[in-house]
């Protein structure tokens, strides 16, 4: 297991944290450490931690402050936390104190290596590249669980592109089609894994196209949508391409494709 390959007693692993817009007060979209949904499909919830020995029960200390400005997730109550000590955290830097006080055999994976220095963590055990390296390779064989969140994601995606196509043939801009496709998957635009790509006409030229026109073409000839969906974690990709007019050259080399 990854234990050989980090030489540690354990693996702590963190959510991350919100980082704040330069000179601002509020923050850049929350995206959760990979690694770490991949465990618990805790996605949008910073400064949770997750420590991983091999032989007890999983720990989660999940992020709850008393805090009346933002929303606040209550601590999750699901079918996989029969399978983890959840266990509230009320300060972001509280997790300190919830440590065993010798830490110099724990693995930090996560993205913000001072905070595992300020926990007193050897730096060569701050996202050791041989942990990093099987926990990715691994990453690629996929359980039942897994399979089955992917197919989710892949429900709400074609639900999605169902109803931007529909937008497109309506003639709504690339805007507009997008706000369709959210609707349609119950998403934000900072909940899809990745930017939607909608791009009418001459705009699917460019590989990742993200401006997404307010004003529709005054004449429409095709659609590429590349926008997916994320359920528990996994996500969905999914990319199409329609031609406005289905008896012309472009619909025929679609079908031919």
């Amino acid at each position: 297991m990854f234990y050989l390959a980090l030489s540690s007693d354990a693996l702590l692993i963190h959510s991350g944290e919100l980082v704040n817009v330069f000179l601002d007060d509020h923050p850049y979209p929350f995206k959760v450490n990979p690694q770490f949904k991949a465990w618990v499909p805790v996605t949008q919830v910073p400064n949770c931690w997750l420590l991983v020995d091999g032989v007890n029960k999983p720990k989660l200390w999940f992020y709850l402050p008393v805090d009346y400005w933002h929303n606040v997730e209550p601590l999750p109550t699901s079918f996989w936390t029969e399978e983890v000590d959840v266990i509230a955290l009320p300060k972001a830097d509280g997790i300190g104190s919830q440590l065993p006080a010798a830490r110099g055999n724990i693995g930090y994976i996560g993205p913000v290596p001072e905070r595992a220095l300020g926990l007193e963590i050897a730096a060569d055990k701050i996202n050791p590249k041989g942990v990093i390296d099987y926990l990715h390779y691994y990453r690629s064989y996929k359980t039942d669980y897994e399979l089955a969140c992917m197919r989710e994601a892949q429900k709400s995606a074609i639900n999605g592109h169902r109803a931007a196509h529909e937008a497109f043939l309506s003639g709504m801009s690339e805007f507009d089609i997008n706000q369709a496709y959210l609707t349609a998957t119950g998403h934000r635009d900072t909940d899809v894994p990745y930017s939607n790509i909608v791009a009418i006409n001459e705009h699917a030229s460019v590989l990742h196209y993200t401006k997404l026109d307010h004003r529709a073409p005054a004449e429409a000839r095709s659609f590429l949508l590349d926008a997916g969906a994320e359920y528990n974690g996994y996500a969905a990709d999914l990319t199409r391409t329609w031609a406005a007019h289905g008896d012309s050259d472009f619909a025929q080399l679609i079908k031919d494709g």
